[in-house]
């Protein structure tokens, strides 16, 4: 008996080693996966704000160096037309034609740099770039688009600044391109110590998945990553038939 009994208390010992064992190596994992997630996310923190830079670089190139280069084009090619009053009619002609296409050129080059990165963000503040991006949206594709805030401090800080500013961008973008919508509505307000973006449109809508991506998953993770870089959530409500609603939560 005795024999049985310590046999049974050497495997009950064995037993509850090997599973303290288990769970010291199962807590090892999940630290490890836990600072590996942290890892992937300062490593995107870190991609987001280098992108941000190199956006901010070429969009001052493109507005200080080429588009004034072109300016000066077309008032070059004005001073020639100018210059020569007997020159023939199709050669004149030709001469304002040339005039036109460089200065839609130039009109290209000004918006291809305000969306790598809008100068008024920095220099007027997020509400006047956020309703200049609104109208864009508006001019360019037709739909009805709206602008509402209140109680948006002023400054709000460059880097929460510069996300919301990239989360309405990417949501206006979603929806003019696959939500089929008519309408879309940008709220932002400010309330006890925390900044809520809305960008509501009446799409087709989708059924997101598991993590809350939908057809465009690729830029619903940017969105995400951009709210978490400055410690906000980022939500999306779909349903099909019945739109799409982003909302952030951004703290001050």
């Amino acid at each position: 008996v005795n024999k049985a009994l310590v046999a049974e208390i050497t495997e009950r010992i064995e037993t509850e080693e090997s599973l303290r064992a288990s769970e010291s190596a199962l807590e090892r994992s999940r630290l490890a996966l836990e600072q590996s997630q942290e890892d992937l996310r300062a490593l995107a923190a870190r991609l987001l704000t280098a992108q941000e830079e190199e956006r901010r670089r070429i969009s001052r190139d493109l507005h200080d160096d080429i588009n004034q280069r072109l300016a000066m084009m077309v008032v070059e090619l004005v001073a020639l037309d100018h210059a020569y009053p007997g020159t023939p009619a199709g050669l004149s002609s030709r001469l304002r034609s040339l005039q036109d296409n460089v200065s839609e050129l130039s009109e290209d080059v000004r918006h291809l740099a305000y969306q790598y990165h809008p100068s008024m963000l920095d220099d007027l503040g997020l509400v006047v770039a956020l309703q200049r991006l609104v109208e864009d949206c508006s001019m360019r594709t037709g739909l009805e688009c709206t602008f509402q805030h209140r109680g948006v401090p002023d400054p709000v800080p460059p880097d929460v600044a510069t996300s919301v500013y990239r989360i309405t961008q990417e949501s206006l973008n979603n929806a003019a391109r696959h939500a089929r919508a008519r309408r879309i509505g940008v709220e932002l307000s400010g309330l006890d110590a925390e900044l809520t973006l809305s960008i509501a449109d009446d799409g087709a809508g989708f059924v997101p998945d598991q993590r809350g991506g939908g057809p465009t998953s690729l830029g619903v993770i940017s969105m995400k990553e951009r709210a978490h870089l400055v410690h906000g959530v980022l939500h999306i409500e779909s349903h099909p038939g019945h739109g799409t609603t982003v909302r952030a939560h951004i703290p001050l």
